[in-house]
């Protein structure tokens, strides 16, 4: 009996040892917050629930002992089974967020996975612990803890969902190596090695658990051996991600920052107008393609910079390879014999694209697995041809030192989808990255997009010059043209025509500032309307436009609509001196999903008028009459003005059909 006395209490120590590092891990996500960026918040759980799982321990004591009652060993049952439970589930689904993002690059979605992960994890929990208590299977342990009671059917079902779920995390931890590949960075092989230490760990705990089990009856103190056993693995099954955080590179560095002066400031990078060295471009690139990401959150924010400079050498290799072809859009359609190219290059060629433009990290950027898918590049060609958007000029928008300088101020998180944005130093083109999902839709309306954009300069939808993928990230992207050149010099609003989210708030609407993109209610604030002389052939191109998109199904695009007082230079999208306007992000078909999402906001939210995810016939009817309510007519003539009468006219019958 003392020597199970004294196994209990070793176990005890153990478990004030583990809450202690735990409650340290708690500590230093508010210490360093930069830890709960997305997905921490899920390790974060993973080790509020294993610290007050673990607490358990030091409330419970073997029934032989007699210093507590069996009563109050199952309230500390109820409360250990549910937050033991739901710390499987967090580390499952850190996992399972991981390989999302990394495969599907969905991370508009990522906040409904978290409430998702959330909820099922405490509805996990508690539903176990219901039947346990129901079924009076809860009490004292194998081990000795207030948990599963021995010698009950509770006992086997306990193991079965434990291997069930060891055996989830396993295949979660190999999906997740398994889309690392060889891409990414240390900040995932970190994390992965804490999901493998939990698998190990674990493992143990219940192999310990399994040969007690078997044991059983043969010695009378195996109580001992059990409790030393099993609360030793459980205690580092339930710290090892609080270990993980505490030796955090970031939480250490800020520690050293408490007990020692800092010798030297970080100088911050500088960069000479006159000086377009080697050393700064590599001193640059050292912040994307050197930099070892301290943490998971900060990987998800940097592996779009990594990728971009690959993209950036990919392309600049595509078009100068590029022979020039002028072909008839209508010939170009008929010979599709190949719709998709991988342009696979040798490590050769990275080195003499590295000669020819004397930049010697390029040799840096190559893999063997490093490639371009390219879609329907006959059909891009004809496209570009018809913006007079040379070979020469997408040469000079990619690879170059000021472009390379820009790649430092870049914000990757743009917009709803998460997708980064790149616009050329020279001002004419933006790389920006779509979606699987997204891309479907446009392959789909790519043959009548192309038609319409070809045969009619005056269309404001904007012109997309390629679409590709690169591998073997499978994140895909579009080059387009850019809409508003020289933004910080003017005014900009994204409108849909609809108010239910649509405000930028920390704005001074009535005194907008120059260079961010506002939205619909900001625009309103303001009180200004577009001021053009010939709205009837601007409302009708753009009505025409829009009513392809609606015969495509197509919904949730927006009028960008950029307002200068003196622009540097004029695009096809500008309708006056000083407005331009343009249709983008059409990407967006009225599916399911959209249904849901309308249900959603209309029955739940209780938001139904002005909500984005209508049908495509209600959403043209909705921004084409928006957009008619902010144009003013200045100048005109009576003829034009009858003219512009009688459109309003035909589009209000339209509304009404």
């Amino acid at each position: 009996m003392d020597r199970d006395y004294q196994a209990f209490i070793t176990a005890c120590v153990l478990a004030s040892v583990g809450i202690t590092i735990n409650i340290i891990g708690i500590i230093i996500h508010a210490y360093v917050p930069i830890l709960l960026k997305h997905p921490g918040s899920l390790l974060l759980m993973q080790i509020f629930c294993q610290t007050v799982y673990i607490s358990h321990w030091l409330f419970s004591f073997p029934s032989e002992f007699e210093n507590i009652s069996n009563s109050t060993c199952i309230k500390i049952a109820i409360y250990s089974t549910i937050f033991y439970y739901a710390s499987w589930v967090y580390m499952i689904s850190l996992c399972i967020e991981i390989y999302i993002i990394l495969k599907y690059k969905a991370y508009s979605s990522s906040k409904i996975r978290i409430i998702f992960y959330n909820i099922f994890a405490f509805l996990l929990g508690i539903s176990l612990m219901l039947m346990y208590y129901l079924l009076d299977y809860l009490g004292v342990s194998e081990i000795g803890s207030c948990f599963v009671k021995i010698n009950t059917i509770g006992e086997h079902i306990d193991g079965a969902l434990n291997l069930s779920l060891l055996l989830s995390l396993l295949f979660s931890y190999y999906l997740v190596r398994k889309q690392l590949g060889c891409c990414y960075g240390p900040a995932f092989r970190k994390l992965s090695k804490v999901v493998l230490v939990s698998c190990v760990t674990k493992l143990l705990s219940r192999a310990a658990v399994l040969v007690v089990f078997i044991q059983r009856g043969n010695s009378e103190h195996i109580a001992a051996y059990t409790i030393i056993l099993g609360s030793s693995a459980t205690i580092i099954w339930g710290t090892s991600a609080a270990i993980s955080r505490s030796l955090h590179p970031k939480v250490i560095q800020k520690i050293k920052g408490l007990f020692q002066k800092k010798n030297q400031m970080q100088k911050a990078l500088i960069i000479e107008n006159e000086i377009e060295s080697e050393e700064i471009i590599n001193n640059i690139l050292s912040l994307t393609l050197d930099k070892e990401d301290d943490d998971i959150g900060d990987a998800f924010n940097n592996i779009s910079h990594q990728i971009l400079i690959q993209i950036l050498v990919l392309l600049t290799i595509r078009f100068k390879d590029e022979k020039q072809i002028s072909e008839n859009i209508h010939k170009t359609f008929k010979n599709l014999n190949k719709n998709t190219i991988n342009l696979v290059y040798s490590e050769n060629r990275f080195n003499l694209l590295s000669q020819d433009l004397k930049m010697h990290f390029i040799t840096k950027i190559y893999r063997p697995d490093l490639s371009l898918y390219e879609y329907y590049p006959n059909i891009f060609q004809c496209i570009k041809a018809s913006t007079e958007f040379t070979k020469d000029i997408l040469i000079e928008s990619l690879l170059t030192y000021e472009n390379l300088k820009a790649l430092i101020n870049i914000d990757n998180k743009g917009g709803r989808s998460n997708s980064f944005f790149y616009t050329s130093v020279n001002q004419k083109i933006v790389i920006k990255t779509i979606t699987e999902e997204e891309k479907t839709v446009f392959m789909k309306f790519l043959p009548n997009y192309s038609k319409r954009v070809i045969k009619y300069p005056e269309s404001k939808l904007v012109r997309i010059l390629g679409l590709f993928q690169i591998l073997p990230y499978k994140q895909d992207f579009i080059i387009m043209e850019n809409v508003i050149p020289y933004k910080d010099t003017c005014l900009i609003y994204d409108l849909k025509g609809s108010v239910v989210d649509r405000h930028v708030s920390g704005i001074d609407s009535i005194n907008p500032p120059t260079g961010i993109v506002l939205k619909d209610m900001n625009f309103e604030s303001w009180g200004h309307k577009i001021q053009v002389q010939n709205p009837s052939e601007i409302i009708e191109n753009i009505v025409d436009d829009m009513k392809l998109l609606k015969k495509h199904k197509l919904m949730d695009y927006s009028l960008l609509l950029g307002i200068y007082q003196d622009p540097k230079e004029t695009t096809r999208y500008f309708i006056s001196n000083t407005h331009s306007v343009c249709i983008i992000d059409f990407f967006q078909r009225y599916d399911m999903k959209k249904s849901l999402e309308r249900f959603w906001k209309r029955h739940v939210l209780r938001k139904d008028d002005g909500i984005s995810a209508i049908s495509s016939d209600k959403y043209f009817n909705r921004i084409v009459k928006y957009f008619n309510s902010i144009v003013e007519i200045v100048s005109i003539s009576e003829e034009i003005q009858e003219k512009v009468n009688d459109k309003y006219l035909e589009i209000s019958i339209e509304e009404s059909v």
